[in-house]
């Protein structure tokens, strides 16, 4: 048995019935009788979605606008463009290649192939030359035709080896030459020459190393070159004997021997005093135009 009830409205057209030997409960919807879903708010909503028919579309709250940038290619490169150039670039612009210094197992002829504007002699072989004192060195590297560069005191300053090593002391005379081993700039590794700054390392006549500042020395030469004292005690046999192969050393060499008496200090006469610097005099100046010294026995 069918029990009919019209829902018609404004807003539906449709009538239930009610089967009462089911109990089910049938809509009449467009000339038919069906059996609605099993939730009515289903049905609801399926009307009400095919009622509406319009916006198919949820409506989304409006999003802040995305700001664009242009597209960089070398943001993270750091190869065309400066203001995007990476640390690591910058790292490898400001690294230097590593130095390793040369050596020499005599005493050097020739220049150092580090970079420089200067000719001086291997790193390591100065280190060990600047550790002690060496006359007979000296003398070899003062002869003439040596590459090493020769400079010239400014002023009197005291004698001090920066290195570490021995030295000789007492005071570098004005005019004084020796010879530049090295050069400390203030953060550059290339030896330079003048008074842009930094510390030197030089070897006096004496056969002592010396460091120096760089307004201490010139490269110009003046009227009359100066020497330190050279101690013939400490020059070895072999240099000994070559120097006196000049018949002015030699001459001088044996008027000293005969007033000093084979002294060498303590109280000395006035005429052994004066022959003592003769001797060291003529010594500097035959082998300023020497070139045929032989090499020192005793080596850094």
């Amino acid at each position: 048995m069918l029990r009919t009830e019209n829902t018609s409205g404004p807003d539906h057209d449709s009538r239930r019935q009610l089967d009462a030997e089911t109990g089910v409960t049938l809509v009449h919807v467009a000339q038919r009788w069906v059996r609605p879903p099993a939730s009515w708010a289903s049905l609801v909503l399926c009307c009400g979605l095919i009622a509406c028919g319009g916006k198919s579309e949820p409506e989304f709250p409006d999003l802040p606008p995305q700001r664009e940038e242009a597209p960089d290619d070398d943001w993270d490169t750091g190869e065309s463009n400066s203001q995007y150039e990476s640390l690591a670039s910058k790292k490898k612009k400001k690294a230097k290649p590593r130095v390793v210094e040369e050596d020499s197992e005599k005493v050097p002829t020739k220049c150092s192939s580090q970079p420089g504007s200067v000719c001086v002699p291997a790193g390591k072989w100065v280190r060990r030359l600047c550790a002690d004192v060496y006359p007979g060195v000296a003398l070899f590297m003062f002869q003439s035709g040596t590459p090493w560069q020769r400079m010239y005191l400014t002023r009197e300053t005291d004698a001090v080896n920066a290195s570490g090593g021995a030295t000789i002391g007492g005071t570098l005379e004005f005019d004084e030459e020796v010879l530049v081993l090295r050069h400390r700039g203030a953060g550059d590794d290339d030896i330079q020459i003048g008074s842009g700054g930094g510390s030197y390392d030089a070897l006096r006549w004496n056969g002592s190393c010396v460091s120096l500042e760089g307004e201490e020395l010139t490269s110009r030469h003046p009227p009359k070159a100066k020497a330190s004292p050279i101690d013939w005690r400490y020059i070895g046999d072999d240099m000994e004997s070559a120097l006196r192969k000049d018949s002015t050393v030699n001459d001088t060499y044996i008027a000293r021997k005969r007033e000093c008496k084979g002294a060498t200090m303590g109280a000395v006469s006035k005429k052994c005093e004066v022959l003592d610097k003769k001797l060291s005099a003529v010594t500097v100046e035959f082998v300023r135009g020497a070139s045929n010294l032989p090499q020192p026995k005793e080596q850094p």
